[in-house]
């Protein structure tokens, strides 16, 4: 599911605390941008994965928005391809189903490839 629990939102508000301590130690070196990447394990679909882990960056993405994250935010989905443990098809592992933050310079390259998309 993309929907963030409510037993979640400490552990998002959590992040954004570090995020906006870095973001304000940083800032006086250069503006930047927040990405979400979000990921799932190879249960299912990779098509199907790909979608949900779009969803669920956007949520968080979404999150930290409303939360005001005071820098611009980037999401984008990729599924099982960026695995952090590499198991077999069809094999729940929960340390793959995950979301990265990554901050990064303004102008310069995503973290990742991929089609990024603005939080609203």
């Amino acid at each position: 599911s993309a929907v963030i629990e409510a037993s979640e939102t400490k552990k998002l508000d959590a992040s954004l605390a570090k995020i906006r301590d870095v973001i304000e130690r940083g800032e006086k070196f250069m503006k930047m941008k927040l990405y979400v990447a979000g990921h799932t394990d190879t249960v299912g679909a990779a098509d199907r994965n790909r979608q949900l882990s779009l969803a669920r960056a956007r949520a968080i993405a979404e999150h930290f928005a409303k939360k005001g994250c005071p820098v611009p935010i980037v999401y984008e989905g990729f599924g099982e391809d960026a695995l952090r443990v590499p198991p077999g098809d069809n094999v729940d592992e929960p340390r793959n189903r995950r979301a990265d933050y990554v901050l990064g310079a303004v102008g310069a390259a995503p973290p990742l490839r991929g089609d990024w998309k603005a939080a609203k």
